[in-house]
């Protein structure tokens, strides 16, 4: 691994350990950040939530207003990372599944950005 690359790798680390709600916002105007996101949407999610982030007969809509588990930037990168909550009812039947040992913090930070960039009615406040 390169000094740069090895540079770039402690930086991100360094901002995941200070990941918050304003980060995650600022990462959702990052068109790199959410180009990547939008990858691992395409390869992990888009089977449940659709093409058009629209939802199923799987997978919650990620673009209307109904989040059932919260709204914030940081709640829905918990949703992704921890899976729904053990007494949450599901949709459809289905519940979401855990994807922390599958794509990890930082590819979930990515996809929650991405999400976060489509989708007018998450909570984009600063705090």
């Amino acid at each position: 691994m390169s000094a740069i690359e090895a540079s770039k790798k402690k930086e991100l680390e360094a901002m995941l350990d200070q990941l918050d709600n304003k980060v995650l916002v600022e990462w959702s105007k990052n068109s790199t950040i959410t180009s990547e996101g939008e990858s691992i949407y395409k390869q992990f999610c888009i089977a449940c939530h659709a093409p058009d982030l629209n939802g199923g007969v799987i997978g919650r809509s990620l673009i209307d207003d109904q989040w059932e588990h919260g709204g914030t930037p940081m709640e829905i990168f918990s949703l992704v990372l921890n899976g729904s909550p053990a007494d949450a009812k599901g949709f459809n039947g289905q519940k979401m599944q855990a994807w922390k040992d599958l794509l990890g913090p930082e590819k979930t930070a990515k996809a929650v950005a991405f999400v976060i960039s489509k989708s007018p009615h998450v909570e984009k406040k600063d705090n």
